[in-house]
């Protein structure tokens, strides 16, 4: 990897993100009790990091259960 591509998708902490994802990565820190990795990787692009928060309650609001949607993600998860 080059150095542009390891800045890009690199994971930033509370401390190392962007000051408009600062707050983005506090909820979520107090949401999960932890940052996760993809939105960790999302907070270097704020639109990003909101996008994926969108999604994912969007996706919480689908007609699957909690369980269900738990084993789509890791589906796919595992398919990549």
């Amino acid at each position: 990897m080059n150095t542009a591509t390891e800045t890009l998708f690199a994971s930033l902490t509370i401390a190392t993100a962007p000051d408009t994802s600062k707050p983005i990565l506090g909820r979520i820190q107090k949401s999960y009790g932890f940052i996760p990795n993809l939105m960790a990787s999302f907070a270097n692009s704020p639109t990003d990091l909101q996008g994926c928060l969108s999604i994912d309650a969007i996706w919480e609001d689908s007609s699957f259960p909690p369980r269900e949607r738990q084993l789509i993600l890791l589906s796919f998860a595992a398919r990549t």
